[in-house]
């Protein structure tokens, strides 16, 4: 409508009908969009909450899991791999937890490197260990060829843990059942 005696041609207003239809479209998108956001901070908050209310129990099952751990050592009772296996369980729970955390920690741009000289040779010898006590049925190799010295880096202990036990669960995925873990330094 408009208080001028004119009126629109016909290419004008299929103009008009495509600018309208390219309006509402990114009218809707931009909506879609502010929903995603939404639904990802929800989301994000949800996780963080969740990790940090199943940190509280877990600490507890793993304090006694420890204690009757330290009662039944040296046993061969079945209650003892019982243990054993609630023990490894909860431990491995806790990582799962844990990378939740760090998940929410690196969506919300508040991921942290702790940056100090440390030994790649003190990260493969615990991620080995490590990962023979969780993994009693599969050989794993440490081999360091480093001399005195050779291994120091500046990085963050743990987050290089992480990737190496990473590397080495990925080597317990996707090798043969029963074929040797060589992790060279």
């Amino acid at each position: 409508n408009s208080e001028k005696d004119e009126k629109f041609s016909v290419r004008e207003l299929d103009i008009l009908k495509v600018f309208g239809s390219f309006a509402s479209l990114a009218v809707k998108k931009a909506q879609l969009y502010d929903e995603t956001i939404q639904a990802l901070e929800t989301r994000d908050l949800f996780i963080s909450m969740a990790a940090h209310e199943l940190r509280t129990p877990l600490t507890t099952i793993s304090g006694y899991a420890q204690l009757l751990k330290s009662k039944l050592s040296g046993s061969n009772a079945s209650e003892s791999r019982w243990i054993d296996e609630m023990s490894y369980e909860t431990l491995r729970l806790t990582h799962l937890v844990n990378e939740l955390l760090e998940i929410n920690r690196i969506r919300s741009g508040q991921f942290r490197y702790s940056l100090k000289e440390c030994s790649l040779r003190e990260v493969g010898r615990r991620a080995v260990g490590n990962f023979k006590f969780t993994h009693p049925d599969r050989e794993i190799i440490f081999q360091d060829h480093t001399t005195d010295g050779e291994d120091g880096v500046i990085g963050d202990f743990d987050k290089l843990m992480q990737a190496i036990t990473n590397l080495v669960d990925n080597a317990v995925k996707f090798s043969i059942t029963g074929s040797k873990i060589i992790v060279d330094l």
